[in-house]
């Protein structure tokens, strides 16, 4: 499977092939609890697995903010998407690859991703 990493422990943001089995997911994003989320970017829906405990944990490190800079995610993620069933993740093409690194910005030490403010929600 192909997806975007957002990384919080030095690897940065890159495209990245992993097997979508859950022992391979865990490894990639360094965690031992994942959590499926869903998150607009540039007005496109995207499945994000994500760390369930990222927030949690001491060290956290936000990954990802929303347009307004509150904090959305923490700790690794690996954006895909959803199957025609929405009952897995699938790859992204290389336009989504390209669209989804392109909706990042510097933030410290790593670079973060920017997600579409929720809607019907102020923040």
């Amino acid at each position: 499977m192909i997806g975007v990493l957002v990384s919080v422990d030095g690897r940065g943001v890159n495209a990245v092939s992993v097997k979508n089995e859950l022992f391979d997911l865990y490894d990639l994003l360094k965690c031992s609890y994942i959590d499926i989320v869903h998150r607009r970017i540039g007005g496109k829906t995207y499945a994000m697995v994500c760390d369930d405990e990222g927030a949690l944990k001491s060290d956290a490190k936000v990954s990802a903010f929303y347009e307004t800079g509150a904090p959305a995610l923490f700790g690794n993620i690996l954006i895909v998407k959803d199957n025609k069933k929405g009952d897995d993740v699938i790859s992204l093409t290389d336009k989504e690859c390209t669209s989804v690194m392109s909706s990042t910005v510097a933030a410290g030490d790593r670079t973060a991703l920017i997600i579409d403010n929720p809607r019907g929600r102020f923040l």
